[in-house]
């Protein structure tokens, strides 16, 4: 049986990189195997890059990544609080 595996690109913008999931086995995209498939990656990269070249660029900003990397700083705030002890 094929496995039906999906490149996630628009979450890239999260921590900088291109996500992989297998949507048989994980249908709620949890397990990013990305790092244990770099040549399956890499074609469906390939593969994305050749269609995206030809679209057309977005009139309107999407402001996901920007509340995502804003999040992940308040996380990494807390995290650093509470190695030092502090409670927020």
């Amino acid at each position: 049986m094929a496995r039906h595996l999906i490149l996630v690109p628009l979450i890239s913008v999260y921590k900088g990189k291109h996500l992989l999931f297998d949507i048989e086995k994980d249908p709620w995209e949890r397990d990013d195997i990305a790092a244990e498939n770099l040549a399956i990656l890499n074609r469906l990269k390939g593969q994305y890059e050749s269609w995206n070249a030809g679209t057309v660029q977005p009139k309107w900003l999407d402001p996901h990544g920007a509340n995502i990397r804003k999040e992940e700083a308040k996380r990494q705030a807390t995290v650093e609080a509470a190695s030092r002890g502090e409670k927020k």
